[in-house]
């Protein structure tokens, strides 16, 4: 079975680069993501890279399917192509913000209340879906809302999905492990191509797929007994903490949120003058201490002291939120 999933894992990887790399030869008119004012890139790049992830993770599951028949959630299956073939259409040609947030909500409608993924516990059993459904659906968009800089959502799809990975291996828990991995492979395929300077960008076909997974796959661990809900939360909250943040802000100041923007911590690193890479390399290591110290905190600490964990990340967001605008002018002065 080790050298099967090895086996999946490489050829998961290699159609994920082949693609990429036949979609940046290729270089499409009708796909190029032009610059403009919002942007962080100055050239035309492909913004087709979740053609070449989703590729890589449908070979890879297709020469693994022995394994992972007894994870296949068809519901999952279903909502994943609904929103990918939504985003795809959307990176063609932009459809209105109603006509996707149609589609999104229909999607997580059906894993929620087909497939029965969703946070619940035994107190108002009504509310949970509802609040599934919610989550699902700001994750989709949060990690379609960080994918903005080259490398960086890419990286989270590796960082992330390892890290959720290495707790399911340490449990025993080999499919949804191996599953896992599969999105990591895949992801560094495209990452190949996506690291600074980027020659194609992941697009919506990318990342609001990855958002679904990182909801879904979270919630499907905790429903397993994996890990606590808040173990995904500090693995991922190098995303969902700026974004949220920054969506909050923007509420408050009335702006249109589904507008597209350069508000985001990450997005003023680079306009203060730091180069991607540079940005990059500084999350990458923040990515990683939140997936180490969330797999010790599950693995290593009872349950009544894992909350450390979250409690310190809480602390040390909140920081660096309230003193945002000075680091960001200091980063300018260095620069």
């Amino acid at each position: 079975m080790a050298f099967h999933m090895l086996v999946a894992w490489i050829v998961a990887f290699l159609v994920s680069f082949g693609v990429s790399a036949l979609i940046v030869r290729l270089k499409n008119e009708a796909w190029l993501d032009q610059p403009n004012e919002r942007s962080l890139h100055d050239k035309p790049i492909s913004r087709l890279g979740g053609v070449g992830i989703w590729s890589g993770v449908a070979f890879g599951s297709w020469m693994a399917y022995d394994i992972l028949q007894s994870e296949l959630n068809i519901y999952a299956l279903l909502a994943s192509i609904v929103i990918f073939l939504v985003a795809l259409v959307d990176d063609r040609k932009n459809i209105s913000p109603v006509a996707r947030l149609f589609a999104q909500i229909l999607a997580v409608s059906l894993i929620v209340f087909g497939g029965h993924t969703y946070i619940g516990w035994s107190m108002v059993p009504w509310i949970w879906p509802w609040l599934g459904m919610i989550i699902l659906l700001w994750g989709i968009n949060l990690y379609n809302f960080m994918d903005g800089m080259d490398g960086f959502a890419g990286a989270m799809a590796v960082v992330g999905f390892g890290a959720l990975a290495v707790l399911a291996v340490m449990q025993d828990q080999l499919a949804f492990s191996f599953y896992c991995a599969l999105l990591v492979a895949a992801s560094l395929g495209f990452l190949c191509w996506n690291f600074p300077p980027a020659r194609i960008f992941m697009g919506d076909s990318g990342s609001t797929v990855m958002g679904f997974m990182m909801g879904a796959i979270s919630i499907a661990g905790w429903q397993r007994e994996l890990y606590g809900l808040w173990v995904p939360l500090v693995i991922f909250s190098p995303f969902w903490v700026d974004a949220t943040l920054t969506l909050i802000r923007r509420l408050i100041r009335g702006e249109r949120v589904w507008e597209a923007h350069r508000q985001h911590f990450y997005q003023q690193c680079v306009l203060a003058g730091l180069s991607h890479r540079r940005v990059l390399g500084g999350y990458i290591v923040l990515m990683l201490l939140c997936s180490v110290s969330a797999i010790c905190g599950q693995m290593y600490l009872e349950s009544y002291n894992a909350c450390i964990v979250p409690a310190c990340w809480l602390v040390f967001y909140l920081l660096i939120a309230s003193g945002s605008n000075r680091i960001i002018s200091l980063l300018k002065t260095v620069s």
